[in-house]
């Protein structure tokens, strides 16, 4: 979550930045307005985009099924108590702030339709005028445009003033503040939608000026006019208001004149902007050819008595374990696999294959995994140093797989982001030859299931050729 508020703080950062230097100073403001809105959606998109990056040679796996020797003891924790994450305060503290801002936005919008209902309205072409005993300049929130009724009784607000007014309700300024201050509510971790609402709310003041200037043809006394009413204050929080951000700078781009070259060439050179923030800010992952390692297997081939093939590979693999759980109250409890409860089996991960199939690391993962501070290196089931490489090639290898360790994970001794365990290709052989046997001497010593040699072969090559056995899980 962390990352992703910081990549977008910065994307829209470097957006502003952008509109400053080059939109903001041309008369090109119903296309600002878009790029400044653009900006708010894009800088919240962008760090979610995916880029996914070819890494062929690395693969995360769900469920072990390396051919490392396996311990005739097993113990396997049911029920694990989850560590306290420090992510559900900052997440319980966030939403506790966002609420009161959203109780807040609430509130202004509140008072402003109230004001609305709690005064005389009066129909004016397209907006509706609320006559309010304040002492205030005109300002507009939605299609209400709220003026001193004494003033307009007595016909002393100028026509350039309505103008203006007008603008910013056939323009629907209003939606833009809105969605501003709700968005700003929501991600006000971000202090950058601070200066893009006033980047957007000085914005709407330039196009309202623009429809004043093209309609009245008098730039010299609309300006005089700005200064004269610059003193006033008003105090309506989601309104546009006709003095906002009287600057130097308002006043001057009412008589700027752009080149329409220029212009074009500032608003084409928002695509590659755009193109290349994307590609900085998106989330990189590595798309990996995944071995499938997961099927879900029907036992019809084979029964004998009450156990399928699958079922009773699960029972010689766990015959020897001893399962650790809690139950409801609390209490640790042992049991062996045959003492296990169907319910309890189901949560049990899976065995491993009896026979696994070769998988060739890339001389490319080799030298990959020669970094002693990104990679924890098992061969043949033995942890080495990551030099010893070395002295292997790839093609010496007949297994490997690669996991990441999220960092909870990790200890002192192997504190590296990704652990890799490789076996040689007469290990692996060695292996697949051990287990096999001792799977063949377990079924011929079964006399349960009273099964003959031919049926022991055929087990052992079907289970042989499965990835993995998940039968018994949920």
């Amino acid at each position: 979550m962390i990352p992703y508020f910081l990549k977008s703080a910065t994307c829209l950062a470097l957006l502003l930045v952008f509109y400053h230097f080059i939109l903001e100073k041309e008369k090109m403001h119903t296309f600002n307005r878009f790029y400044l809105l653009g900006s708010l959606l894009f800088s919240l998109l962008a760090p979610l985009y995916i880029i996914y990056i070819d890494v062929a040679s690395l693969i995360i796996r769900t469920a072990q099924t390396s051919t490392t020797s396996y311990p005739t003891e097993i113990t396997s924790e049911i029920m694990v108590e989850e560590p306290i994450h420090y992510t559900s305060i900052f997440i319980a503290i966030y939403c506790f702030i966002t609420t009161i801002l959203l109780i807040r936005f609430g509130k202004n919008l509140f008072h402003l339709i109230h004001k609305i209902r709690s005064n005389e309205n009066i129909k004016y072409q397209k907006a509706v005028l609320v006559l309010v005993a304040d002492k205030i300049l005109p300002h507009t929130f939605w299609n209400y445009i709220f003026i001193n009724k004494n003033d307009y009784e007595n016909q002393k607000i100028e026509q350039e003033l309505f103008t203006h007014e007008l603008t910013h309700v056939t323009q629907r300024h209003t939606l833009d503040v809105l969605i501003l201050e709700l968005i700003q509510s929501i991600f006000w971790i971000n202090p950058f939608f601070i200066i893009l609402k006033k980047a957007v709310q000085l914005n709407h003041e330039f196009l309202a000026d623009e429809t004043v200037i093209n309609e009245h043809k008098n730039t010299i006394q609309y300006q005089h006019l700005l200064v004269n009413k610059a003193a006033w204050k008003n105090d309506y929080y989601l309104a546009s208001n006709l003095n906002y951000s009287l600057t130097k700078k308002r006043l001057k781009m009412m008589t700027t004149q752009s080149s329409q070259t220029k212009i074009w060439l500032k608003k084409l050179a928002v695509i590659p902007l755009l193109a290349g923030f994307v590609f900085l800010f998106a989330e990189r992952v590595e798309a990996q050819e995944n071995e499938e390692i997961t099927e879900i297997v029907e036992d019809v081939s084979f029964k004998k008595g009450d156990l399928s093939e699958t079922e009773i590979y699960q029972e010689y693999f766990h015959s020897k374990g001893l399962f650790m759980f809690k139950d409801k109250n609390g209490k640790q409890i042992s049991k062996k696999y045959n003492e296990l409860t169907i319910e309890e089996k189901k949560r049990i991960i899976p065995p491993p294959p009896l026979k696994s199939k070769k998988k060739i690391p890339t001389q490319e993962l080799i030298e990959k995994l020669k970094d002693g501070k990104e990679y924890a290196v098992w061969i043949d089931g033995k942890v080495v140093k990551n030099d010893v490489l070395n002295n292997y090639q790839a093609s010496d290898f007949s297994s490997h797989f690669v996991s990441f360790i999220y960092k909870n994970a990790r200890s002192k001794r192997f504190p590296q982001e990704h652990q890799a365990h490789l076996e040689t290709t007469k290990y692996f052989n060695t292996q697949n030859e051990k287990r096999t046997q001792e799977f063949k001497e377990y079924l011929e010593k079964n006399e349960q299931n009273q099964i003959r040699d031919d049926e022991v072969r055929e087990i052992i090559e079907r289970i042989g050729e499965k990835k993995i056995l998940v039968l018994m899980m949920p």
